[in-house]
Protein backbone atom coordinates (compact mmCIF):
# COMPACT_ATOMS: atom_id res chain seq x y z
CA UNK A 1 0.00 0.00 0.00
CA UNK A 2 1.33 3.47 -0.83
CA UNK A 3 0.05 6.88 0.22
CA UNK A 4 0.81 10.48 -0.59
CA UNK A 5 -0.50 13.77 0.82
CA UNK A 6 -1.93 16.38 -1.53
CA UNK A 7 -3.79 19.62 -1.24
CA UNK A 8 -7.14 19.97 -2.95
CA UNK A 9 -7.82 23.40 -4.41
CA UNK A 10 -11.27 23.50 -2.83
CA UNK A 11 -10.24 22.18 0.61
CA UNK A 12 -8.00 23.96 3.09
CA UNK A 13 -6.85 20.79 4.91
CA UNK A 14 -4.50 18.14 3.53
CA UNK A 15 -6.09 15.12 1.90
CA UNK A 16 -4.31 11.78 1.75
CA UNK A 17 -4.64 9.62 -1.33
CA UNK A 18 -3.63 6.00 -1.22
CA UNK A 19 -3.15 3.17 -3.63
CA UNK A 20 -2.02 -0.42 -3.91
CA UNK A 21 1.02 -1.86 -5.64
CA UNK A 22 0.45 -5.24 -7.23
CA UNK A 23 3.06 -7.71 -8.41
CA UNK A 24 1.46 -9.81 -11.09
CA UNK A 25 2.44 -13.10 -9.49
CA UNK A 26 -1.22 -14.01 -8.96
CA UNK A 27 -3.67 -14.82 -11.77
CA UNK A 28 -4.97 -11.75 -13.59
CA UNK A 29 -8.54 -12.47 -12.42
CA UNK A 30 -7.37 -12.21 -8.79
CA UNK A 31 -5.50 -8.99 -9.51
CA UNK A 32 -8.70 -7.61 -11.06
CA UNK A 33 -10.63 -8.49 -7.89
CA UNK A 34 -7.97 -6.79 -5.74
CA UNK A 35 -7.99 -3.66 -7.91
CA UNK A 36 -11.78 -3.49 -7.88
CA UNK A 37 -11.86 -3.98 -4.10
CA UNK A 38 -9.20 -1.28 -3.61
CA UNK A 39 -11.22 1.13 -5.76
CA UNK A 40 -14.33 0.31 -3.74
CA UNK A 41 -12.44 1.12 -0.53
CA UNK A 42 -11.37 4.51 -1.89
CA UNK A 43 -7.97 3.86 -3.46
CA UNK A 44 -6.83 6.58 -5.84
CA UNK A 45 -4.32 4.40 -7.71
CA UNK A 46 -3.39 0.86 -8.61
CA UNK A 47 0.22 0.26 -9.58
CA UNK A 48 1.33 -2.90 -11.39
CA UNK A 49 4.96 -4.02 -11.40
CA UNK A 50 6.68 -5.02 -14.64
CA UNK A 51 9.08 -7.75 -13.56
CA UNK A 52 9.51 -9.65 -16.81
CA UNK A 53 8.63 -13.10 -15.47
CA UNK A 54 5.34 -12.04 -13.85
CA UNK A 55 2.13 -11.78 -15.85
CA UNK A 56 2.44 -9.25 -18.63
CA UNK A 57 2.17 -5.62 -17.51
CA UNK A 58 0.02 -4.42 -20.40
CA UNK A 59 -2.36 -7.37 -20.40
CA UNK A 60 -2.85 -6.94 -16.66
CA UNK A 61 -3.42 -3.18 -16.95
CA UNK A 62 -5.94 -3.79 -19.75
CA UNK A 63 -7.98 -6.08 -17.53
CA UNK A 64 -7.75 -3.60 -14.63
CA UNK A 65 -8.86 -0.77 -16.93
CA UNK A 66 -11.96 -2.77 -17.79
CA UNK A 67 -12.89 -3.68 -14.20
CA UNK A 68 -12.33 -0.26 -12.59
CA UNK A 69 -13.80 3.14 -13.34
CA UNK A 70 -11.88 5.89 -11.55
CA UNK A 71 -8.51 4.76 -10.11
CA UNK A 72 -5.29 5.82 -11.79
CA UNK A 73 -3.52 2.84 -13.34
CA UNK A 74 0.28 2.94 -13.21
CA UNK A 75 2.74 0.80 -15.10
CA UNK A 76 5.19 0.54 -12.22
CA UNK A 77 7.69 0.39 -13.77
CA UNK A 78 8.93 -0.77 -17.12
CA UNK A 79 12.38 -0.17 -18.55
CA UNK A 80 13.97 0.57 -21.93
CA UNK A 81 15.96 -2.69 -22.06
CA UNK A 82 13.37 -5.45 -21.81
CA UNK A 83 10.70 -3.44 -23.68
CA UNK A 84 11.59 -1.14 -26.55
CA UNK A 85 10.46 2.44 -25.79
CA UNK A 86 8.45 2.72 -29.03
CA UNK A 87 6.53 -0.45 -28.17
CA UNK A 88 6.01 0.79 -24.60
CA UNK A 89 4.69 4.13 -25.87
CA UNK A 90 2.23 2.34 -28.17
CA UNK A 91 1.08 0.09 -25.32
CA UNK A 92 0.52 3.00 -22.92
CA UNK A 93 -1.29 4.98 -25.64
CA UNK A 94 -3.53 1.98 -26.30
CA UNK A 95 -4.33 1.75 -22.60
CA UNK A 96 -5.20 5.45 -22.60
CA UNK A 97 -7.88 4.72 -25.20
CA UNK A 98 -9.46 2.19 -22.81
CA UNK A 99 -9.16 4.33 -19.69
CA UNK A 100 -8.89 8.02 -20.69
CA UNK A 101 -7.28 10.17 -18.02
CA UNK A 102 -6.39 7.17 -15.84
CA UNK A 103 -3.11 5.84 -17.26
CA UNK A 104 0.33 6.76 -15.91
CA UNK A 105 3.35 5.48 -17.83
CA UNK A 106 5.98 4.42 -15.32
CA UNK A 107 9.63 3.92 -16.21
CA UNK A 108 12.78 2.95 -14.36
CA UNK A 109 16.32 1.83 -15.09
CA UNK A 110 15.45 -1.82 -14.39
CA UNK A 111 16.89 -4.32 -11.98
CA UNK A 112 18.12 -7.87 -11.57
CA UNK A 113 14.64 -9.40 -11.20
CA UNK A 114 13.86 -8.48 -14.81
CA UNK A 115 17.38 -8.47 -16.29
CA UNK A 116 18.73 -11.79 -14.95
CA UNK A 117 16.10 -14.10 -16.51
CA UNK A 118 16.57 -12.32 -19.86
CA UNK A 119 20.35 -12.37 -19.73
CA UNK A 120 20.49 -8.57 -19.88
CA UNK A 121 23.24 -6.45 -18.35
CA UNK A 122 22.82 -2.90 -19.65
CA UNK A 123 25.98 -0.80 -19.69
CA UNK A 124 24.32 2.59 -19.21
CA UNK A 125 20.88 2.04 -17.63
CA UNK A 126 20.39 5.64 -16.48
CA UNK A 127 21.31 7.07 -19.90
CA UNK A 128 18.88 4.64 -21.52
CA UNK A 129 16.16 5.67 -19.07
CA UNK A 130 16.63 9.38 -19.85
CA UNK A 131 16.50 8.66 -23.59
CA UNK A 132 13.47 6.40 -23.15
CA UNK A 133 11.42 8.97 -21.24
CA UNK A 134 12.21 11.63 -23.84
CA UNK A 135 11.26 9.40 -26.79
CA UNK A 136 8.10 8.06 -25.13
CA UNK A 137 6.94 11.54 -24.13
CA UNK A 138 7.48 12.86 -27.65
CA UNK A 139 5.65 9.91 -29.21
CA UNK A 140 2.71 10.27 -26.83
CA UNK A 141 2.46 13.97 -27.75
CA UNK A 142 2.15 13.05 -31.43
CA UNK A 143 5.66 13.82 -32.65
CA UNK A 144 7.52 11.83 -35.28
CA UNK A 145 10.69 10.64 -33.55
CA UNK A 146 14.17 9.97 -34.85
CA UNK A 147 16.52 8.70 -32.17
CA UNK A 148 19.89 7.00 -32.10
CA UNK A 149 21.53 6.19 -28.78
CA UNK A 150 21.26 3.23 -26.46
CA UNK A 151 18.33 2.22 -28.69
CA UNK A 152 17.10 3.45 -32.06
CA UNK A 153 13.80 4.81 -33.35
CA UNK A 154 13.39 5.77 -37.00
CA UNK A 155 10.39 7.80 -38.15
CA UNK A 156 8.48 6.40 -35.18
CA UNK A 157 5.03 7.91 -34.75
CA UNK A 158 1.76 7.28 -32.95
CA UNK A 159 -0.55 9.71 -34.78
CA UNK A 160 -3.56 8.14 -33.04
CA UNK A 161 -2.12 8.70 -29.56
CA UNK A 162 -3.81 10.94 -27.00
CA UNK A 163 -2.06 14.26 -26.42
CA UNK A 164 0.47 13.07 -23.87
CA UNK A 165 0.27 11.04 -20.66
CA UNK A 166 1.69 11.54 -17.21
CA UNK A 167 5.04 9.82 -16.83
CA UNK A 168 6.34 8.56 -13.48
CA UNK A 169 10.00 7.71 -12.95
CA UNK A 170 11.29 5.32 -10.33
Amino acid sequence: CISWPTRCASVSSPETHWGVWLHAVRPVAELAELASAAEGLGAAAVLVADEGTDRDLYVTLTVLAQCTRRVLLFGAVTNPHSRHPVASAAAFASLAELAPGRIVAGFGAGGSRVFSPMGLSPERPLSALVECVDVVDRLLRGEVVEHSGTFAAHAAALPWSPSGLPIAIA
